[in-house]
């Protein structure tokens, strides 16, 4: 869910938000030794 909103709106959660980039960010989160 989280990685699908962030990769649907690149505009607003770009690396200056997220602190990595977009694609960066949604390979991190979907990784399940990583995160959850």
């Amino acid at each position: 869910v989280i990685a699908a909103a962030v990769s649907g709106d690149p505009t607003k959660y770009n690396e200056a938000f997220l602190g990595k980039s977009n694609k960066d960010y949604c390979a991190w989160i979907l990784d399940s030794e990583k995160w959850g």
